[in-house]
């Protein structure tokens, strides 16, 4: 059994902040090829603050931190990403609310609920090359691992990392019809979404740590 306390979240966010900083040039070259050349330098800015916040400010609980890094990222991350990632986190504080530990269940509760409110605010859905390409197919694989064995982390971390890595190379091939990416027409084809990119790591890094 998995239980993701205070500690763990933070060491969740901190190693998110130090991924994107590590991959801040790579993502801004996934993005230049389709987007506005921007991405890894948002993310890089915006969990380095979120990084900061962790280590400065003497948060109690598991949903201050998350409602603390929704602000921050909306606040601070350019374009549509800040929107995006920060309503993710500002739901994941609400239904973490008033919760000392978090379960494999509650995790797949927050990226079910993440998720949908990303799709709506963007008015995206999966196959429009976006980080719901990404998303989506992790929250299936959650809800499939509970549905096996809500105990099991080795399985849960098995199943969502395949369906996280499977769902951003999904992207490669996919017509960009949302966002900037959707001016380039067929030229969009080829490319990696750098939003489903930097999706894949922060999945990736919450799965090291549980």
């Amino acid at each position: 059994m998995s239980n993701i306390d205070i500690i763990k979240i933070k060491e969740w966010l901190s190693s998110v902040a130090d991924t994107y900083e590590k991959n801040k040039d790579y993502l801004t070259q996934l993005d230049s090829d389709i987007g506005d050349a921007d991405h890894g330098i948002n993310m890089n800015r915006g969990f380095k603050l979120v990084k900061e916040m962790i280590n400065n400010e003497n948060k109690e609980s598991i949903s201050d931190i998350f409602k603390s890094t929704g602000t921050i990222l909306i606040k601070n991350i350019g374009g549509s990403s800040g929107p995006l990632y920060g309503t993710f986190f500002l739901n994941a504080g609400i239904l973490s609310n008033n919760k000392e530990n978090l379960s494999l269940s509650d995790i797949t509760d927050i990226f079910n609920k993440g998720a949908n409110a990303i799709s709506s605010l963007g008015k995206s859905k999966t196959g429009e090359k976006t980080m719901l390409d990404t998303l989506f197919p992790s929250l299936d694989a959650m809800k499939e691992s509970i549905n096996e064995n809500s105990e099991d982390a080795e399985l849960f971390k098995n199943k969502v990392m395949e369906a996280a890595e499977n769902g951003m190379k999904s992207t490669i091939n996919m017509l960009a019809t949302k966002g900037r990416a959707s001016y380039l027409g067929e030229r969009s084809v080829g490319h990696q979404d750098p939003g489903a990119t930097s999706m894949f790591m922060l999945i990736k890094d919450l799965l090291a740590t549980l």
